[in-house]
């Protein structure tokens, strides 16, 4: 997300093909990585995710930034977040 992007999101009751956001709804615009590299999102370890980016609109910048812990999984099967 460097130089400011889209912050989209999907929902599905299986697993969701990241390789097109096509039909995604926008949160928002000009959004900031905020984490090592200026990425939004990174894997801490193998069942929690950490987060870290920055909304901007005119002068006003908002940071969030937390972690988040998989709900479950079943062996060899994608994460639920």
């Amino acid at each position: 997300m460097r130089g400011g992007g889209d912050f989209k999101y999907k929902t599905s009751a299986s697993a969701v093909d990241v390789t097109s956001t096509a039909g995604w709804a926008t949160l928002s615009t000009g959004v900031e990585g905020t984490l090592t590299g200026d990425v939004p999102f990174a894997e801490a370890t193998t069942d929690r995710v950490t987060y870290g980016l920055a909304i901007t609109r005119d002068e006003q910048t908002v940071p969030i930034a937390g972690g988040a812990t998989a709900q479950s999984k079943i062996e060899g099967s994608a994460t639920c977040w």
